[in-house]
């Protein structure tokens, strides 16, 4: 399978990078957003030791990137980043573009998820799941996890959800689409809505909820 990492966030990739190999998976090509400089030094190092192509382009939905991925024709895309990912991208993988969304979908969608959960008593988790052109929508590859547990904070539940989980789901999906045992979840809109910045009146309440664990 041929596999494209796409990041404009250089230190999550980076810690991506590493964790799927120690699972025996590698990427065939990581094209950074930006102009080769320092900050991209340890991938232009680990490139050399471990043997994928790296590719510099000014955007994601930039046309250096477009005509680049049609050069390169992956099966799939894993893209981290927070830029919105465009349908002219979105239609060149053969698979699609994997995102890693750290909340459970369906049902929490958008930003600051994780404590709008905790507040609404539901779950804490990581979603590895394809893009597409809304936000949040695409059919779901991987899910893992969160036990909340007595003296978490907003603080910690955020760390162990990024350390515990968000890297593991990406390779589980990884693995699963390379080994052909992928199942994609298809989302109804129904079953979720989007979520928004939680007010700090509400995360107030939320580090009550944890304190009552």
């Amino acid at each position: 399978m041929n596999t494209v990492l796409l990041t404009s966030m250089p230190s999550a990739a980076f810690q991506l990078v590493y964790y799927v190999q120690t699972r025996g998976f590698k990427f065939n090509d990581v094209v950074l957003v930006g102009k080769k400089s320092p900050e991209f030094h340890i991938f232009e190092e680990y490139s050399l030791i471990n043997k994928f192509a790296l590719h510099y382009v000014s955007g994601e939905n930039a046309p250096d990137c477009i005509d680049l991925m049609k050069i390169l024709q992956p099966d799939v895309i894993k893209a981290v980043t927070c830029t919105i990912i465009r349908k002219p991208l979105i239609e060149i993988p053969v698979l699609g573009i994997l995102n890693t969304h750290a909340a459970m979908l369906p049902k929490y969608r958008g930003i600051d998820t994780p404590q709008w959960a905790i507040l609404e008593d539901g779950e804490v988790g990581v979603v590895e799941h394809f893009l597409d052109e809304k936000i949040d929508t695409g059919d779901i590859l991987a899910i893992r996890r969160l036990t909340l547990k007595k003296g978490d904070s907003i603080s910690t539940v955020l760390y162990r959800n990024h350390y515990e989980n968000k890297w593991q789901t990406a390779a589980d999906a990884l693995i699963a689409l390379r080994d052909g045992i992928a199942q994609r979840h298809p989302q109804r809109k129904e079953d979720g809505r989007q979520y928004f910045e939680m007010h700090t009146k509400l995360l107030e309440i939320v580090q009550e909820k944890l304190n009552q664990l």
